[in-house]
């Protein structure tokens, strides 16, 4: 089985009933190219980082899911690409199943400091 996490943004223009029924509507694509949906997570509109097909804003939809195929990304591919809606869209595999959506795989990023700060103090005998 292989795990997948799709990220989609789409349009801000559209209607907030319009941007749910555009997720239902691809995550029944994808059941019907084999897809287990695990997780799927609307994070809302948002600003985007630079302009993408003269858009400022979108909204961000991700998908968790696992599927047998390995060619469901192509499938997947040719339904996300012509669809005026969907902004940019990515993929990725991931090595298990993620079902906790705010799960943060990375430590305490304050220990990390403290620990770099410790290091500079002690390789430039106490000057930072």
């Amino acid at each position: 089985m292989l795990h997948y996490e799709t990220l989609m943004i789409i349009n801000h223009n559209l209607a907030e009933e319009d941007v749910n029924d555009l997720s239902q509507k691809v995550k029944q694509g994808m059941e019907d190219l084999g897809a287990k949906i695990i997780n799927l997570e609307n994070w809302g509109k948002r600003r985007l980082t630079y302009e993408v097909k003269k858009s400022k804003k979108g909204y961000y939809l991700i998908y968790n899911y696992s599927v047998e195929s390995p060619n469901f990304l192509k499938k997947l591919d040719g339904m996300l690409r012509y669809n005026e809606d969907v902004l940019k869209y990515m993929s990725v595999k991931t090595k298990k199943e993620t079902s906790l959506p705010n799960e943060s795989p990375l430590p305490n990023p304050e220990k990390k400091v403290e620990g770099k700060v410790e290091r500079e103090v002690s390789e430039n005998n106490g000057r930072v």
